[in-house]
């Protein structure tokens, strides 16, 4: 991943939506207050901006937060890694506003809640750690909060703790996920979410 400051973003923002490029850009922000990651991704379909994400924050409730980078680490992706946001502003105004210079009272959309996360049914083990269930389950958990890049984090993230044979194990790779991908509060929802559906 290539290191950008945010005018450099608009810049690669500009030109797909120019070239009428359908694709996300995925981008990695290191938080200068926190000193944590956080993730970002801006879709894109046939040139204009269907959907922004923030953490868990989504469409106009993640702008405020693009608005703050000041560097990221970015890469493109060919596929639309997000579904249309309704409310979003349209592409050029919202390109502007996430380089500086819309005019939006961000203090009036700073609290905006995330779009609402459907309810994924119960996947209990029974009793006994279930190990593809577990997966399965943080699979759709971290679907909801980031979308379909989740698949590509978690894969890496397996690919780097080897086999989930015990919840022990499990533990760790849903807090080594979390940490990469969400901020402190978030971090905490997170898990307690996930681990309330196999404990």
């Amino acid at each position: 991943m290539a290191e950008i400051d945010r005018g450099q973003l608009v810049k690669i923002a500009r030109k797909m939506v120019q070239e009428k490029h359908s694709g996300s850009i995925l981008l990695s922000i290191l938080s200068q207050q926190t000193k944590s990651r956080h993730s970002s991704i801006i879709a894109f379909e046939d040139g204009n901006i269907i959907s922004i994400s923030y953490g868990v924050k989504r469409g106009m409730a993640a702008l405020p937060f693009l608005k703050m980078i000041e560097t990221c680490t970015y890469k493109l992706n060919d596929m639309v890694l997000g579904r249309p946001i309704a409310g979003l502003l349209p592409t050029k105004e919202l390109l502007n506003e996430i380089e500086g210079d819309g005019s939006i009272d961000f203090d009036a959309i700073q609290n905006a809640p995330a779009e609402s996360m459907h309810q994924q049914p119960q996947l209990k083990s029974g009793g006994k750690f279930n190990s593809d269930s577990a997966i399965n389950i943080l699979r759709l958990h971290l679907n909801q909060i980031i979308g379909p890049v989740a698949t590509i984090i978690l894969d890496d993230a397996l690919d780097d703790v080897g086999s989930i044979n015990t919840l022990s194990q499990f533990k760790s790779l849903l807090q080594k996920i979390s940490k990469e991908t969400l901020d402190a509060h978030e971090r905490v929802q997170f898990m307690s979410d996930v681990l309330s559906k196999i404990d």
